[in-house]
């Protein structure tokens, strides 16, 4: 059968398997970057909340050292982690295992307040998914849809959440992960 294809045709055919293969390669290549870009900014949440989560840790320190009360302790990391901030605006909240705000700097009207059922627009209960994977892992990532400053859309977004046992609180803190997927597109539309 193969004898029976003209040469013109087996040309055609190796450039048509050839246009594929390289095809099939620039996805897979494309794929891999969005994945590279995702895992980079996963990396970089679990370092930050590392960070604010270290304050809470030295000063849980100088309560077993006995040089503050817990409630001095407490007061004293909410004021520290509430003025953290990295690439200019994003921030750091708190919240207990009920889950409770503990603080949150750009909402301080959610302090003390309940927000077990409070849901993205998509009707993910957020703050009950950060207590349900510390409860599950100690830490981990949640995704969600919320809305930007400034702007009526959804938009998805990664938050990074860990539990600090000792005083039963959870840091987390979150990005907008619509610029990987922005890129993603654009390079496919290449």
């Amino acid at each position: 059968m193969f004898a029976r294809i003209s040469i013109a045709q087996r040309i055609w055919a190796l450039a048509i398997l050839s246009v594929a293969i390289f095809s099939t390669i620039y996805l897979l290549d494309t794929f891999h970057k969005r994945d590279e870009l995702l895992s980079a900014k996963k990396d970089r949440l679990n370092g930050l909340v590392a960070t604010a989560h270290s304050i809470m840790a030295g000063f849980d320190a100088q309560v077993t050292a006995g040089t503050l009360s817990r409630e001095e302790a407490q007061s004293a990391a909410k004021g520290v982690i509430s003025r953290l901030r990295y690439d200019g605006q994003q921030y750091f909240w708190l919240n207990d295992m009920h889950p409770r705000v503990v603080m949150h700097p750009i909402k301080p009207e959610l302090a003390g307040q309940d927000v077990t059922n409070l849901q993205d627009k998509k009707g993910k209960r957020l703050y009950s998914e950060f207590v349900r994977v510390v409860k599950a892992e100690g830490s981990g990532f949640v995704d969600y849809y919320w809305t930007k400053p400034g702007s009526d859309g959804l938009y998805p977004k990664l938050s990074y959440v860990r539990g600090f046992k000792p005083w039963g609180w959870i840091v987390g803190t979150g990005v907008y992960i619509n610029d990987i997927d922005e890129a993603f597109k654009a390079e496919l539309s290449k």
